[in-house]
């Protein structure tokens, strides 16, 4: 099972509709982090549980709902800001807005908090009581920290059906200091019949597109969990998560304009990244540099014609070079890096 981490953002909402029009496996159940009340502010729908509902309509798709705890900046976009601190703020509201989406086929509700506060174990049995009535099956997200103090009531409440997400963050899977927690995980699902998913957030807080080298992988950005996550040494879990090649912060104002381009190669499992030429730090370096030396490189080679005729990502790229596709803003590049990683997941790794 692969969980693309998603933000009900105007990009990301659009790569998970034509991901899921392209017809993706059932292997693939996308993860919304509720950060705003609507993707965008002239949508016509009256709250984010219309506009999820929206998405997933008409396919049998299972995906998974988040209302994120979050501390928050000024920098941080003001209707991002303003529904994440009322969230903070009152527990009630996130159960409320949970229970918005019970009337959605194949949606199930993730619970997860702020890892800033102390998690009291019991706070985690009475929410799940509060789901159990208008959802078939329920999701509990953890970081280590709170995880350590609380799995013997986690472990009480879920059962078959449901999930345990383990959100790792920005850490190692490798690191030795999981192995513990691994091993819990592991035997309780033997006896619980719950799911487990593996949750990383692989792209590192210090990693700037200015770093990018054309052409060359990108190390920093580790995904060998993907082949590994089902290892026994690695917990042996059921599914994996992360944030589909870009990171997980909340949306901002903005900030200086740098072109890059970042591309999954399945053949290395890894990305390559494209970047703007020196001294040439514009928007139109996306379609007279980055798309086409893409284009020509050899991680494009790996894919043949059917992938490069079904992938939103690999088409909006060659759409970008013969003038049909609008291709000149950094947004529009996440959802090619996005489009591109979920199509080639679909098709060979999951």
């Amino acid at each position: 099972m692969y969980v693309p981490v998603l933000k009900n953002r105007t990009v990301e909402v659009s790569v998970i509709k034509k991901a899921l029009q392209s017809g993706i496996s059932n292997s693939i159940n996308p993860l919304i982090e509720v950060v705003q009340e609507k993707s965008r502010a002239n949508l016509s729908m009256d709250s984010f549980s219309e506009e999820v509902g929206a998405i997933f309509r008409g396919t049998d798709t299972k995906f998974f709902v988040d209302i994120i705890n979050r501390p928050v900046t000024k920098t941080v976009k003001p209707q991002v800001q303003k529904f994440i601190t009322k969230n903070n703020r009152d527990s009630e509201f996130t159960l409320s807005c949970l229970l918005q989406c019970s009337e959605l086929n194949n949606c199930v509700p993730v619970l997860s908090y702020d890892e800033i506060e102390f998690l009291d174990g019991e706070r985690i049995i009475r929410d799940a009581e509060a789901l159990r009535d208008n959802f078939e099956d329920i999701a509990v997200r953890l970081v280590p920290a709170q995880f350590n103090g609380v799995y013997s009531e986690l472990f009480e409440i879920l059962g078959e059906g449901d999930y345990f997400l383990f959100d790792i963050q920005k850490n190692k899977y490798t690191d030795l200091k999981f192995r513990v927690a691994f091993n819990k995980i592991k035997e309780a699902k033997k006896i619980k019949k719950f799911q487990s998913i593996l949750l990383i957030d692989s792209k590192p807080v210090d990693y700037y597109n200015v770093g990018v080298v054309d052409g060359q992988l990108i190390e920093e950005i580790d995904v060998s969990y993907l082949e590994n996550y089902k290892k026994e040494d690695y917990g042996n879990f059921d599914g994996i998560a992360d944030y589909v090649g870009i990171n997980s912060n909340l949306p901002t104002n903005g900030g200086a304009l740098s072109p890059a381009g970042i591309y999954y190669s399945k053949k290395d499992n890894q990305f390559v990244g494209y970047r703007y030429r020196e001294g040439k730090r514009a928007a139109s370096e996306f379609t007279e540099h980055i798309a086409p030396e893409i284009m020509k490189s050899e991680f494009w080679k790996q894919y043949d014609e059917v992938h490069h005729n079904s992938c939103e990502g690999c088409m909006t790229i060659a759409g970008v070079i013969d003038g049909t596709v609008k291709g000149g803003n950094q947004a529009a590049w996440k959802g090619v890096t996005m489009a591109h990683y979920i199509h080639t997941l679909n098709e060979f790794r999951v």
